[in-house]
């Protein structure tokens, strides 16, 4: 028989390759093939969050990602699919990020942290109009109207 060895490098199965060698002499060999199993690598994919943004009426985002666990110095480009995480929204409120699993994540067995989007409200004060120069004459007067800061 020949050196049997297998390798690899992602994660799978690989079987043994066994080569018959030139001399089997006395024997009547029956193979029993191996196998390396190459088991994914756990990371954790999480979301970036802004908590801190203000109602303005104009939409505002946050995005990207880290990742946690990655192996042998990958960068997180091995996760193809995640590149544009993104999330969005104009009105006061949380928006969640929707997450979905690239289209190749062979190597790893991915946990997700959802990020978040916080607008909170913006501040405003509304004062009544006044008018301070009135004097009664008997009619029925009144002011109206009011402004924003």
């Amino acid at each position: 028989l020949e050196n049997l060895t297998t390798s690899g490098t992602n994660a799978g199965t690989y079987n043994t390759n066994l080569g018959l060698g030139t001399y089997v002499g006395n024997y009547n060999l029956t193979f029993e093939q191996g196998k390396l199993v190459i088991a994914k690598a756990d990371a954790t994919v999480t979301v970036n969050s802004d908590l801190n943004k203000v109602y303005n009426g104009q939409t505002q985002s946050v995005n990207g990602f880290t990742v946690d666990g990655l192996v042998n110095n990958e960068q997180s480009s091995v996760l193809v699919g995640l590149e544009n995480l993104t999330t969005s929204g104009t009105n006061a409120g949380t928006y969640n990020t929707n997450l979905g699993l690239g289209t190749y994540v062979g190597n790893y067995n991915l946990t997700f942290e959802q990020g978040k989007l916080v607008i909170a409200k913006a501040d405003a004060t509304v004062t009544a109009n006044s008018d301070l120069n009135k004097v009664y004459n008997g009619q029925i007067q009144s002011v109206n109207g009011f402004t924003v800061d």
